[in-house]
């Protein structure tokens, strides 16, 4: 009986993740709508759970729990799952939101301030009431205190300082990707420290180590060690997320806005979720002399079938290189080619960074924390900064030799 109670939940978590990414994609990425789903989800499995206890109670039945409770409880789930999907599916996408920085009018501090003193004083009361009875105050707790977590967790968000100009001589590292797969599960990562950067509300989060993406695992160790974290933003977001600074922009301004994030940036860095827009970032990449700058990482090895099974389950499925690959070749109608040579396969944790004619160089493979991965990234930029030094001090003295009174060079004293 509990493995089927058991396994319920995680289908329910499963389906759950799946229409939650669906409404996303119709761009509904506010936060509201999942903390509605998994407040009315429990509420309603509580909500029987109890009814089924009370009637039992009354029927002098000692042992509730058998074949009957299972099927109510699976009921329960199948019909709010049935729901949650119908709903999704009749919605419209969502209008995009104008440009500038995210300003929501919830004021989510005083709604989670709130929430967490009505669950407590609700909580207090039926445990003193009842001490015997004590599920409805589980029940109340757990919806209570999760919601108070996402009001929270949107304070965070909202505190976040909103971008500036960038200024000269500032390292920027450019967050590349296409929209649909900032969510994407990148890693399962047990390195707490070091994809928290601090986040109190992480240590709250019992998915903060399961469902680790591109950025979070990435962004905390890359502001350290080579620079501030940047990138575009998803115009259909309510809040801005968590790691880089994003800059919103409308749909006629955006190929403007990547390009001048593009020219000062210390580095580029994607992963192997290709989306249409790619070709076209690419082929800007190439015509501001950027390719020795961008750095493609596959995914670390996920280890475990179980774990395997959880990201298929999910929808969230590790994409391939050639899949990558056959997207980023693609003709962009503005630009033409991108002009990269990707190359082989070249498995999974691995960096992939390019020439100055765009010819695929692999600086590592197996990389499987944050700095495995960045280390190899840092040493590729600081020798590619030396040469062109270099470069330029030649240039430099090349000008200041041809220069004199003759071509408008100063008259020795």
């Amino acid at each position: 009986m509990s493995l089927t109670l058991i396994a319920t939940w995680a289908a329910v978590c499963v389906l759950m993740s799946r229409i939650h990414r669906r409404l996303q994609a119709k761009g509904y990425r506010g936060p509201v709508p999942p903390v509605l789903a998994w407040v009315i989800t429990l509420g309603a499995v509580f909500a029987a759970v109890w009814w089924w206890f009370q009637t039992a109670a009354e029927a002098g039945d000692p042992h509730p729990v058998g074949w009957r409770f299972a099927l109510l409880v699976c009921t329960v789930h199948a019909a709010l799952l049935a729901v949650a999907a119908l709903v999704v599916r009749v919605l419209p996408v969502s209008r995009r939101r104008p440009a500038g920085q995210r300003a929501p009018r919830l004021p989510f501090r005083l709604i989670g301030t709130l929430v967490v003193v009505l669950t407590t004083a609700a909580v207090g009361y039926l445990l003193a009431t009842d001490p015997e009875h004590s599920r409805p105050a589980y029940g109340a707790a757990i919806i209570g205190f999760a919601l108070a977590y996402r009001c929270f967790a949107a304070v965070q968000r909202v505190a976040q300082e909103p971008p500036g100009p960038v200024r000269p001589g500032s390292s920027v590292v450019l967050y590349m990707r296409g929209f649909a797969h900032e969510s994407t599960r990148f890693t399962t990562y047990t390195g707490y420290q070091e994809v928290s950067a601090g986040r109190v509300l992480d240590a709250l989060n019992p998915t903060a180590r399961e469902h680790v993406t591109f950025e979070r695992f990435l962004e905390p160790t890359a502001r350290a060690r080579l620079g501030e974290w940047r990138g575009l933003g998803n115009p259909t977001d309510y809040l801005p997320p968590v790691g880089a600074r994003r800059e919103y922009v409308d749909d006629q301004r955006w190929r403007e806005a990547f390009t001048a994030l593009v020219r000062p940036a210390r580095c580029v860095l994607t992963h192997t979720a290709p989306w249409p827009n790619l070709p076209y970032e690419l082929g800007v990449i190439r015509d501001e002399g950027a390719a020795e700058r961008l750095f493609v990482l596959t995914p670390p090895r996920r280890r475990g079938p179980v774990l395997r099974l959880l990201v298929w389950a999910r929808g969230q499925g590790p994409v391939g290189w050639d899949e990558f690959v056959a997207v980023a070749r693609r003709p962009d109608k503005r630009l033409g080619r991108a002009g990269f040579e990707f190359g082989a396969d070249p498995g999974s944790g691995a960096v992939v960074t390019f020439d100055a004619r765009g010819r695929a160089l692999v600086l590592a493979r197996g990389a499987a924390t944050p700095q495995e991965y960045l280390d190899p990234i840092r040493t590729h930029l600081e020798r590619v900064e030396r040469r062109l030094r270099h470069a330029a001090e030649v240039a430099g003295h090349e000008r200041a030799a041809e220069g004199g009174p003759e071509r408008g060079g100063a008259t020795p004293a």
